[in-house]
């Protein structure tokens, strides 16, 4: 997460992390490819937001490193850290203008006048914000206040964008039109996209990959169609839709294949 224009390639390694008696997250080893869209997917409580946060450095993790393009970058703070965050709330300044807030990341690097003013312009019309450049947060939507907390994570050219579930607070005709947003920003950045949600379906639609969590533990990771067709386990199948299941007895060997035995019949 170091350069700045150019995606980041991530390698997290044995990665725990435990609050008191509670681990939040036991033994990740995940590899996250340059410019990919992975989502991370699971319940509440199933450790997916506190890996965010460490790959964010808001959390420092228990056990484990974390490298950034070769680089050890698990005791580096966030602010040091090439990593744009679109948070759940947005976090917009209210008393800042669209164009204020977008600027914001690009003078705390103390870029140029110049530079400032080309890369607000460059987002306002990439998001669609084009007319909106002196509102205010109050005076937006929903859907323009996403965009502009998507703006201001872009803005600096980061190696990662994380996002921890930004469409939590949208209505479901507003949250699709995001999604196809996202989908386009992903595919003009060319930036490694890291997604925190709950949502399924939205999982599937957008990712590159889809990593599943639950308790801690990182269950399985592959391409949407992969995860769907062949779940890693019973908890996945169940996770990613309605599966059908047939009790089994018991399973013996026959000349033309297995046979499984149920309560009241044969399945060959």
């Amino acid at each position: 997460m170091q350069q700045p224009g150019r995606a980041a390639e991530i390698k997290a390694i044995g990665i725990g992390k435990s609050f008191g008696s509670f681990r939040a997250l036991d033994d990740l080893t995940l590899d996250i490819g340059r410019g990919e869209f992975l989502t991370l997917l699971g319940p509440s409580g199933s450790g997916k937001t506190t890996f965010l946060m460490i790959l964010a450095g808001f959390v420092q993790p228990t056990d484990g490193r974390l490298f950034s393009d070769g680089v050890d970058i698990t005791e580096r703070p966030a602010e040091q850290r090439a990593a744009g965050m679109v948070f759940q709330g947005y976090a917009l300044f209210p008393h800042m203008s669209v164009e204020a807030n977008i600027a914001f990341p690009l003078k705390v690097r103390k870029k140029s006048a110049a530079d400032i003013k080309r890369r607000i312009s460059e987002m306002i019309e990439r998001v669609g914000l084009k007319g909106h450049e002196k509102k205010l947060p109050s005076q937006l939507s929903g859907g323009q206040q996403q965009r502009v907390a998507l703006a201001r994570a872009l803005v600096f050219e980061p190696g990662v964008l994380l996002l921890d579930e930004p469409f939590s607070a949208l209505d479901k005709g507003l949250r699709g039109q995001m999604q196809a947003e996202m989908k386009r920003l992903h595919q003009e950045t060319g930036t490694t996209f890291v997604f925190v949600t709950h949502d399924q379906s939205e999982a599937l639609a957008l990712s590159s990959r889809v990593a599943i969590f639950n308790h801690g533990k990182l269950l399985q990771v592959g391409a949407p169609d992969e995860v769907y067709d062949r779940p890693a386990n019973r908890f996945v199948a169940e996770f990613l839709g309605e599966i059908n299941m047939l009790p089994l007895k018991g399973v013996r060997n026959a000349d033309n294949g297995a046979i499984g035995l149920c309560e009241d019949r044969t399945i060959t």
